[in-house]
């Protein structure tokens, strides 16, 4: 007969303390699972706060009155440069709902304590590092605004004109981020212990228009403007060329791309009444006749010339919409009678006012200053041309400041004084947007759009010279 195997004493007692430490500590799950079940357990430390014991409710109330912040730098290598950031400069924040839902949840396995949750039952201090947020676009932004100076931006290819011929310049590739994927890399590890130094791609980024897109446009430009556009006045002078580049300019592109001709007629009317009727408008002058006999002529008005400007764009777009072998064009007038003022003197309006005051003499083109009697200042103007003229009659400075924006024709207007409301007033010689400035030579001659226009450094005088409520006085 076989013995039968006997159990040692020190094995059954292993058994048995085995036995108890596993039934305790199911015991102690158990009792710790019911009572921590909507609460975090002991010692759980989240955002530097033990919320052990606390609710959603609870917690969620401490971090609305407490708000968390995101501290310290997150490092991102560019090239061979390691740039440092600050969390909420790309849009970093934490998450508090879904940190409190960790830390709450921290040590248990569906509900049930486990033996990391334990061990926070017995005095072990546990730290829930927070769920955070990054917005895209204050991500994509912010990066941005610290690393893009790294980038370049693709370059397009455009048809420019050379010498009234259309050539293209090629366009370029450019460098940019890859922000997508730094997010992604990002993302990976925000909510862990350690952040390390996350890598930035730099991509290759293609123009949006090739130069290869561009020739048949090319073609087409070339086929469809064959060159200038001449105008010459009745005599038969030449005025003004229209080169290639400038009717170009008046072109929409992306009707181009179609292969149709769109002309913009508010750039070729503002183009025409800088470069051609400026230059063959004459203002009529005023004829003064003596108010007691007026058979007696104080000064004799002459006969003006004036352009049609709106029938002047129309036969220039018909001549590049058509694009003909004679590309010369003569600017027609219409003949502008002088209205006849009648005056008790030759003199001019000295005393009028006691104190200062303007008066501005539309047939003479000057503009007076006056202390009572005593003529002060003689200056040249230009004012309103005729389909715009300057409003005659007795009014005075509402307003003024150094430099005026004009949004109706896109300049400024230097030392600008207002007389009539805010659309009418007296200023130096206006400068256009792109720094062309409005030339001496009209002054003396009405060309402006209504206003007094004044020459450099009379302008400045008058302006400095005439405070608000000033008096103008404005006549033919």
């Amino acid at each position: 007969m076989q013995a039968s195997a006997r159990v040692s004493p020190l094995a059954k007692w292993t058994l048995i303390v085995l036995s108890s430490l596993m039934v305790s500590f199911f015991i102690v799950a158990g009792i710790a699972s019911a009572k921590y079940a909507h609460t975090a357990l002991p010692n759980t430390v989240l955002l530097g706060k033990n919320i052990g014991g606390y609710n959603a409710e609870k917690a969620t109330k401490y971090y609305s009155d407490n708000p968390p912040y995101v501290s310290g730098t997150i490092k991102f290598q560019i090239n061979n440069d390691v740039i440092n950031i600050k969390p909420e400069v790309i849009g970093i924040s934490v998450n508090t709902e879904s940190s409190i839902q960790k830390a709450l949840n921290y040590g248990k396995t569906k509900g049930i304590v486990n033996f990391k949750g334990m061990l926070s039952l017995f005095g072990r201090k546990t730290v829930v590092y927070p769920e955070y947020n990054i917005d895209d676009a204050t991500f994509q932004s912010g990066l941005k605004n610290q690393l893009g100076q790294y980038e370049i931006a693709p370059t397009n290819a455009e048809i420019t004109i050379v010498d009234n011929v259309a050539t293209i310049t090629p366009d370029q590739s450019g460098k940019g981020i890859n922000y997508a994927k730094a997010k992604a890399t990002l993302s990976e590890y925000i909510s862990k212990e350690e952040i390390p130094v996350i890598p930035i791609e730099i991509v290759t980024e293609s123009a949006t228009i090739t130069a290869y897109s561009l020739e048949t446009m090319k073609q087409y430009v070339t086929n469809s403007i064959s060159g200038p556009v001449e105008f010459y006045n009745t005599n038969g002078k030449l005025v003004a060329t229209a080169d290639v580049a400038t009717i170009f300019s008046w072109l929409d592109t992306s009707a181009l791309q179609t292969s149709s001709i769109v002309v913009n007629q508010d750039l070729v009317t503002e183009w025409l009444g800088s470069n051609v009727v400026s230059k063959i408008e004459v203002a009529a002058k005023t004829k003064i006749v003596s108010e007691a006999d007026q058979s007696v002529v104080i000064q004799a008005g002459s006969v003006g010339k004036a352009v049609n400007e709106t029938a002047l764009a129309n036969t220039c777009i018909d001549l590049i919409k058509s694009n003909p072998t004679n590309r010369k064009i003569t600017v027609s007038t219409t003949d502008v009678q002088p209205t006849v003022k009648t005056q008790a003197t030759s003199t001019g309006t000295s005393g009028l006012y006691p104190g200062r005051y303007i008066e501005v003499d539309l047939s003479s083109q000057t503009l007076y200053r006056y202390e009572g009697t005593n003529l002060v200042g003689t200056h040249r103007v230009s004012t309103g041309k005729w389909s715009t003229p300057t409003p005659t009659g007795s009014y005075s400075i509402n307003s003024k400041t150094l430099r005026a924006y004009s949004s109706t024709y896109d300049l400024y207007m230097p030392y600008w004084m207002a007389f009539i409301g805010s659309s009418y007033g007296i200023h130096e010689l206006p400068e256009w947007a792109n720094g062309t400035k409005e030339g001496q030579s009209h002054l003396g001659t009405p060309v402006s759009h209504g206003c007094i226009r004044l020459g450099v450094g009379d302008a400045a005088t008058v302006y400095y010279w005439a405070e608000i409520g000033t008096p103008v006085v404005v006549h033919s």
